[in-house]
């Protein structure tokens, strides 16, 4: 735009300062000559400076190039998910959104890839998430789609919260610095690969993991070590129950699928092989050994090299194991928390994690110190406080809108108070 209103400019002037500067034989004296040679620098700076919106460097749009462009920040925040407080992306954007009058509803599309190695889309990496609501179809490639009511065609948005992604459920390509960049589409719904605004951003975050490329072996066999884990909480009541084989098997899926092209194969037998071989001992072995069993395990594993999201993975398919049938036993949750102890992850956010995937009425024997948290070797005032605590984050959902909360909420409180008043008497 600069540069066009400086040409024009030079056209008006042109005939003036050459009427005004010619010399008398009609050719132009040093002024016009000057005139010219600093529009010539002017319009020369502004193109090395990129002055003008644009040289903005835009990604293109399947089709189109859409006229609008959108800034999109990322920003490091710790929010508690009810698991405890866990480290996480917000995303944010500002700038303008243009949609159709006639089409207000949008589609918003975002996509972050690592960009380390560089720009071009030969370069670019996938990050892989393990949430099935934040997956491309068909993979476990990162993507986020939400359909949005515009309020008006043209919207100008300032700090605008789009989503919060927790870290743990990222996977990036490698340990160390990595460059992140997210790209974020708005189109008319019926137009999805059309879009009319654009959003572009990077972040620098460091990774202290190992990413799928440079630890592709570790994370297998972290799940190879999730999957005999899995099978001996679903093998402890001396079966395994059908319901509990495909939470198993979805989840070996899952991990497979997010695997390059090239190494689903190879992996998927030597998963099956390993899945295979837990069950045949985890059915053959005596029910006050499995505990032994699960220390033997871990004996051919190094978990201090998996990365953290991946021991949190395992709790959680050990603990939907347990809860596959609808009744989860007193061994199986026993070994679940056993397990949780040699993956030595944190146990505050692992007795959240049970809390969410087995509400107390799951339980076919309430053994209420488990369900509260209580750690035998705490002294009693321990105990009382562990207890107020517990009551202060039940007493605040016995006003929540799910009706299964409110319960699990009430059940709790008379848990809490019948072992308060256990204390009480002991003292």
């Amino acid at each position: 735009m600069i540069i066009r209103q400086l040409i024009a400019l030079f056209l008006i002037s042109a005939p003036v300062m050459a009427a005004k500067t010619s010399s008398s034989d009609g050719s132009p004296c040093c002024g016009l000559i000057v005139f010219i040679l600093i529009i010539i620098v002017i319009v020369g700076a502004v193109k090395k400076s990129g002055g003008s919106t644009e040289n903005i460097s835009q990604p293109s749009s399947p089709q189109s190039d859409p006229s609008q462009f959108l800034f999109v920040y990322v920003s490091p925040v710790k929010k508690d998910f009810g698991s405890g407080e866990i480290e996480c992306f917000e995303v944010h954007i500002y700038g303008t959104i243009i949609v159709p009058q006639n089409m207000l509803n949008s589609l918003f599309t975002l996509n972050i890839y690592d960009a380390t190695r560089g720009d071009e889309k030969k370069d670019r990496q996938s990050i892989l998430c393990s949430h099935p609501d934040l997956q491309e179809k068909g993979s476990q490639i990162f993507q986020w789609t939400q359909i949005v009511q515009m309020p008006y065609s043209k919207s100008e948005v300032s700090n605008l919260h789009l989503l919060t992604i927790p870290i743990d459920m990222l996977t990036f390509p490698a340990r160390g610095k990595r460059r992140l960049c997210s790209v974020l589409s708005i189109a008319p719904v019926d137009q999805k690969n059309n879009p009319s605004s654009f959003g572009y951003g990077s972040y620098e975050h460091l990774n202290e993991s190992f990413g799928y490329v440079d630890g592709i072996a570790i994370r297998i066999k972290a799940e190879e070590l999730g999957l005999k884990y899995a099978a001996a909480v679903s093998a402890i009541d001396g079966v395994i129950d059908s319901e509990e084989k495909k939470v198993i098997r979805r989840w070996m899926d899952s991990r497979i699928d997010s695997l390059p092209e090239n190494m689903r194969a190879d992996t998927t037998r030597s998963l099956s092989r390993a899945l295979m071989i837990a069950e045949r001992l985890s059915v053959s072995i005596k029910p006050g050994e499995f505990e032994i069993l699960c220390e033997e395990i871990l004996e051919g594993y190094s978990i201090r090299t998996f990365p953290r999201g991946e021991l949190y993975d395992i709790i959680e398919l050990c603990l939907k194991v347990a809860a596959a049938d609808g009744i989860a036993s007193p061994e199986e949750l026993k070994l679940v928390d056993r397990i949780a102890s040699l993956l030595r992850v944190d146990m505050d956010r692992f007795r959240k994690m049970s809390e969410k995937i087995l509400p107390v009425n799951i339980h076919s024997k309430k053994d209420v110190t488990s369900i509260l948290g209580l750690r035998p070797e705490w002294t009693a005032k321990q105990r009382k406080k562990h207890l107020r605590d517990q009551y202060r984050e039940w007493s605040a959902r016995v006003t929540h809108s799910d009706a299964k909360v409110r319960d699990q909420a009430d059940e709790m409180l008379r848990l809490i108070a019948g072992e308060r008043a256990k204390i009480d008497a002991e003292e």
